[in-house]
């Protein structure tokens, strides 16, 4: 009795806290670097493991479909019916078959092959692409083995072992819950089916920690990027931006580039596990130089490299450069450099006041802005010039300009609300997802159908009864 108390609490230790020093220090040194926050012990849950319905075959596709990997456009013949069969299908109906998460599965084909994430895989990434029937002492012209090659038999035999470490865990064979293994040097002590299951699987470190990555890089992330967040009863706002948050210095730094009205209130806890990036210090179109060489124009979430002849072309003054570093600048992306031939390198808000129609022209491309309402999100201080239909013809045909990243949207004849992040819109699930997300109906922006179409479709965005801490915004 006394034994089982004592393994009881341990297993509870080992899933709720980070190991100690010794023993991070000794998974440092397998292959590599680890984050701090990864626990061998527990890299699913259970429920996690069997969620069959978390994603639908519309869901699983629209996944692969934005992803850079090809297994979007994959298919294959199905001997029953004569017909082709999308990656897509294939993953869902294993899924459903042995009521094992979609999830799981898209997550394996990644860390085994890099297939989800892949533009050009080989046929052997393809044949076995779920790593399923091989092993360390086992080659791909094994006779055991070559029965599961091929996409289709892959997905199947996964979906089916994992099922099958779950239903059978009394199994001497496989890994169980409570019990220590040696994972090539690392102390293991599964604290539940799933993760001993993910170690029959594969009885590696580096293979399950890659896992983990991945998961929590899909899957794990609770607020999507592009949102902006203000801890209840501060004053301190975030960008998350890659699973990172970036805190702004201040309003007016925030001001400079986005509108109150996007801004989700949550609770600390719900910030807690993502990492502090760089302070977001500098105002839009700020100047800012790194280094001898390397002198910035900040545009939105955009860095632009300015040469000495643009500086000048442009009337720059010196007193305008702020000095920055590198790492002050990692929230912004690389874009293309200012060049002496752009025009409006800064952008400028244009009317044509025959046509009433909106344009931003930057470096000499026009781009169209449907709705009103988007220059008063993504530009909230901008001044908007007048001019005409023909000074706007000088100026190529650029894409259609969409709303910030963290701006809610929906149109007046639907009830679907959506969320801009990373350029997609979202779909919020529903209402449970809403208010989660700190979902405010007056930080709801109602747009047009042109509009809402310009925006590609997203991954919509699910949160389960047990992940509700985020709070009821009311900006």
């Amino acid at each position: 009795m006394f034994k089982f108390i004592k393994n009881t609490i341990l297993l509870c230790l080992l899933s709720i806290f980070v190991l100690p020093t010794p023993i991070l220090a000794q998974i440092a040194a397998v292959d590599g670097p680890v984050d701090p926050l990864f626990n061998p012990n527990h890299i699913i849950s259970d429920k996690e493991m069997v969620d069959y319905n978390c994603m639908t075959l519309e869901e699983v596709d629209l996944f692969l479909k934005n992803k850079p990997g090809s297994l979007s456009q994959y298919e294959i013949i199905d001997p029953l019916t004569g017909m082709n069969k999308k990656a897509a299908e294939i993953i869902y109906k294993a899924s459903q078959d042995y009521k094992i998460s979609p999830k799981v599965l898209l997550v394996l084909l990644q860390k085994e092959q890099s297939l989800v994430e892949n533009p050009s895989p080989t046929q052997y990434n393809l044949d076995w692409a779920a790593g399923y029937a091989r092993c360390d002492s086992c080659g791909p012209l094994d006779p055991l083995a070559l029965k599961y090659k091929g996409f289709a038999k892959q997905v199947d035999g996964a979906a089916g072992a994992l099922r099958y470490y779950l239903d059978a865990a009394n199994q001497n064979w496989l890994k169980k819950v409570g019990i220590i293994y040696n994972i090539d040097s690392i102390p293991v002590i599964p604290v539940n089916l799933a993760t001993a299951g993910l170690y029959t699987y594969t009885p590696h470190f580096r293979g399950n920690y890659n896992f983990w990555r991945i998961w929590n890089r899909w899957f794990s992330q609770k607020l999507p990027d592009g949102l902006l967040v203000q801890v209840r009863d501060t004053d301190q706002i975030y960008l998350i931006q890659n699973g990172i948050l970036f805190p702004f210095k201040n309003k007016v730094v925030f001001l400079s580039r986005f509108s109150l009205k996007s801004v989700t209130l949550v609770n600390q806890k719900d910030l807690d596990s993502y990492k502090i990036g760089a302070e977001l210090k500098f105002l839009n179109y700020s100047l800012v130089k790194t280094d001898k060489t390397h002198t910035y124009l900040l545009v939105n979430d955009k860095k632009r490299l300015v040469d000495k002849a643009s500086f000048r072309y442009y009337g720059f003054d010196t007193d305008e450069v702020v000095t920055g570093t590198e790492e002050d600048l990692a929230a912004y992306t690389e874009s293309d450099p200012v060049s002496t031939k752009a025009v409006y390198p800064l952008g400028a808000l244009m009317l044509d006041t025959k046509n009433k129609t909106y344009y931003l022209v930057e470096d000499g491309i026009k781009h169209a802005i449907y709705d009103k309402e988007l220059i008063k999100i993504n530009f909230p201080s901008k001044k908007i010039r007048n001019t005409t239909a023909l000074a706007l013809k000088k100026y190529k045909d650029g894409d259609p300009l969409l709303f910030n990243d963290g701006t809610w949207i929906k149109t007046a004849d639907s009830a679907d609300v959506y969320i801009v992040s990373n350029g997609s819109r979202r779909p919020i699930k529903d209402e449970l997802t809403f208010n989660t997300l700190g979902g405010a109906g007056q930080n709801i922006i109602i747009i047009n159908e042109k509009t809402m179409a310009a925006h590609p479709i997203g991954e919509p965005i699910s949160f389960t009864s047990e992940a509700t801490t985020l709070t009821q915004a009311s900006n």
